[in-house]
């Protein structure tokens, strides 16, 4: 069989990637940053900002760096509600929307310009292609032509037979082998429907789908005859535009390979103006730099810049995969495309499945639920080294990998609450990174996030983790953004900011006009206070998880007192800290992150399995709560009983109970209640919890006297149990039925 060589551009599949698209760029002396390549096209973002954000500031003093830059940000600076999951949208239908756009508004505008010139000339080709496609489905009789069909597993186009072939169109299409009649075999045949989307192409070559799917070529006898197929082949290396769905057309036939690439330069030109799609998903980008003796390059030295853009913001990972790829295209300059496409092909050879999908509100429950990492495991082979790839299956929208808020916490000590309050009442943040790496930067500006993500989402959506003076108007107009930079002189510009810190410093200012609302707050000595007891942590050697939930609880805490919900000791501790918060309460009110929160609460309790009560609010009065009265108790433990059946539902009430946070502690206590009743209801919740796997585990990790006190009520009191089961049931049934 002969192959033909095919843009390698429309080779893969659709399907949900996991990686978009591939950026290369790089850097010389006379025409500055310069992004060479975007595949497999150009998505809309100028290429002078692009080449701003992947080749930072002070990169000459590096070997190597990289930046991480958020795209598609849609003008929005929040989340859609939570019920619409960024990971749910079809990527095929994105990209046919966007290619109708992107390439209709061009030949739109192309059409108006030359409408006048080339009206006559099109319409001779149209029906000329009409003429031709009617005649040949008018034929339905046997012909000389050469057959093809597209291989998915060699994604190419491949012939049958080594020659012409008899094909035959009466009712079925059968294609024999061979130019004699009496000596041929049949190669395939294929179901004829007369409503087959034929496409009519240059150089008279046809292409249409079967029943199944496949996609099948003809070329007829003329275009071939004499050696013409050789010549033909060999004229257009390397050119042939088809698709594998069997849509082709033929730009790239009968042009010379330096005229065809000619014409991509000015299409992408002409693509570097369209604006962002606003219906694309947002794009989280990762870029490596690195640079290169070479006697033959300006300044002795070359800067090469490859960059990686997805859905997903796992994309870190594939860092060793992108270095390698990154040392070739210092080997091999002149093929930088053919590197690009085979990074994008290698990168998407692989599918996660349904786990990567998954709705944040699962996530949540999943994570809280281990306290080991729940990740995909996959190897990718690279230039005969088999790479280990590990996804993260469980990572939030504003979570990215292996950050580190213990790092943060140790530098900025108790100035890093000063970092939280700007976070979390929507301040402006710049963190400057002058004479750090540009990677350092990025980190530190992303692991901030997590002071305050979750409970809140979407503050990602305002973050920019590297920018620069000449991108400045991409966040200038961002309310409470968070920005990265490498330039000093940000600093002395404090009408950009309300919060500066310095990175390498590890210094954090207060813009003046500022100082007496963020500065000295009633609210002061509790954020002391809380961040002593971080710092504790941290030299007691707790875990990065674990101080993450110590911010946590900390900001889901601020956020009930913001919405009048909060559960306190007592009424005194409760006074005391409303007023002291009272300021900063009425900054949240009033902000969209705190209304994003009240509606993600909202469609959660819509959406998870547990439908009828409050199961934060009630656990929340079993941790905080140290007297709860019996009636209050009891009802809290009924409630339970009531609500949590199915396994899903154990599982989500499981996962208010982190093991960080002592377990099921909250119930198991109430197995030593003076109150009968009290010590049954939490009998019968562990014993609820105890039938599905995951329960059980952690009922077995509880405390020795907790684990003997339940295994005592279990064993010795089982006929009572019982019976208090049983009125649960009956009081559920009334309740249904009222």
């Amino acid at each position: 069989m002969t192959n033909l060589r095919i843009d390698p551009k429309i080779q893969q599949p659709k399907r949900i990637r996991n990686v978009h698209y591939i950026l290369f760029g790089d850097f010389d002396a006379y025409s500055g940053n310069t992004v060479r390549c975007q595949y497999p096209r150009p998505f809309g973002t100028s290429s002078e900002t692009l080449q701003e954000l992947m080749i930072p500031d002070g990169l000459h003093n590096l070997e190597e760096d990289f930046t991480i830059f958020i795209l598609r940000r849609n003008n929005k600076t929040y989340p859609e509600l939570l019920s619409t999951d960024q990971f749910i949208e079809s990527d095929e239908e994105y990209e046919e929307m966007e290619t109708n756009q992107q390439f209709g508004e061009l030949e739109n505008q192309k059409e108006i310009e030359n409408s006048e010139q080339n009206q006559d000339k099109d319409q001779i080709e149209l029906t000329k292609k009409e003429k031709t496609k009617k005649t040949f489905l008018a034929k339905k009789q046997s012909t000389f032509c050469y057959a093809f069909f597209f291989s998915m597993t060699d994604k190419t186009w491949v012939t049958l037979g080594n020659a012409k072939n008899w094909v035959n169109f009466d009712g079925n299409i059968k294609i024999w082998s061979d130019d004699l009649l009496d000596n041929k075999e049949l190669l395939l045949e294929v179901d004829w429907r007369a409503d087959l989307e034929l496409k009519v192409h240059d150089n008279n070559f046809y292409t249409f789908f079967d029943q199944s799917g496949n996609t099948i070529g003809f070329q007829s006898e003329r275009n071939n005859s004499k050696g013409g197929r050789e010549r033909n082949n060999e004229k257009n290396k390397g050119n042939l535009n088809l698709n594998g769905n069997g849509n082709g057309n033929g730009n790239g036939m009968g042009i010379s390979y330096k005229e065809q690439k000619e014409k991509i330069k000015e299409k992408e030109k002409e693509m570097d103006k369209i604006k962002e799609n606003p219906n694309g998903p947002l794009l989280y980008c990762t870029c490596y730099v690195k640079t290169q003796k070479d006697e033959q390059a300006v300044r002795g030295t070359r800067y090469h810049a490859l960059a990686i853009a997805s859905k997903f913001q796992f994309i870190r990972i594939f860092k060793p995969i992108l270095m390698l790829y990154l040392d070739k295209t210092f080997q091999h300059k002149d093929n930088i495309e053919a590197i690009v496409a085979n990074l994008y092909k290698l990168l998407n050879s692989f599918e996660m499945g349904d786990q990567i999908q998954l709705i944040e509100q699962q996530k949540q429950i999943n994570r809280t639920l281990t306290q080991l990492p729940q990740v995909y495991k996959t190897e990718l082979n690279v230039y005969q080294k088999e790479i280990p790839i590990r996804i993260p299956l469980n990572m939030l929208e504003d979570e990215f990998d292996n950050l580190s808020l213990i790092s943060l916490v140790n530098d900025f000590q108790e100035g890093t609450m000063i970092l939280f309050n700007a976070l979390l009442m929507n301040k402006r943040v710049i963190f400057n990174g002058y004479e750090l790496s540009a990677g350092k930067l990025c980190e530190t500006v992303l692991a901030s996030l997590l002071m305050v993500c979750p409970p809140l989402r979407g503050v990602i959506r305002r973050t920019f983790p590297y920018a620069n003076l000449t991108t400045i108007d991409l966040f200038e107009n961002v309310p409470g953004y968070i920005v990265g930079t490498t330039n000093p002189l940000f600093a002395s510009k404090n009408r950009y900011w309300d919060v500066f810190c310095d990175v390498k410093k590890k210094a954090i200012k207060i813009n003046p006009r500022l100082l007496s609302e963020m500065q000295s707050t009633p609210y002061h000595e509790y954020d002391l206070n809380f961040i002593k007891s971080v710092m504790g942590s941290i030299k007691n050697h707790s875990t990065e998880l674990q101080i993450r939930q110590m911010f946590q609880e900390y900001t889901t805490h601020i956020l009930y007192m913001t919405n009048q919900e909060e559960i306190f000791i007592n009424e005194n501790i409760q006074k005391l800290e409303t007023l002291a918060n009272k300021s900063r309460i009425n900054i949240c009110k009033n902000i969209e992150t705190f209304n994003t929160f009240l509606k993600d609460r909202e469609i959660r309790k819509s959406l998870l399995p547990i439908k009828g009560m409050d199961s934060s609010i009630l656990t929340r009065n079993l941790y905080i709560k140290k007297d709860i009265d019996h009636n209050s108790l009891s009802n809290i433990l009924e409630q339970f009983l009531l609500n949590i059946n199915t396994e899903k539902q154990c599982l989500e009430f499981l996962s208010y109970f982190p093991e960080n946070k002592g377990g099921l502690y909250p119930i198991a206590v109430n197995l030593f209640h003076s109150s009968e009743t009290i010590r049954f209801g939490a009998a019968a919740v562990l014993k609820r919890l105890d039938s599905i796997k995951t329960g059980s585990g952690l009922i077995t990790g509880l405390n020795m006297f907790f684990l003997f006190a339940y295994e005592r009520i279990i064993r010795y009191f089982s006929e009572q149990l019982e019976n208090f089961e049983n009125s649960i049931k009956i009081k559920k049934q009334d309740k249904k039925w009222r």
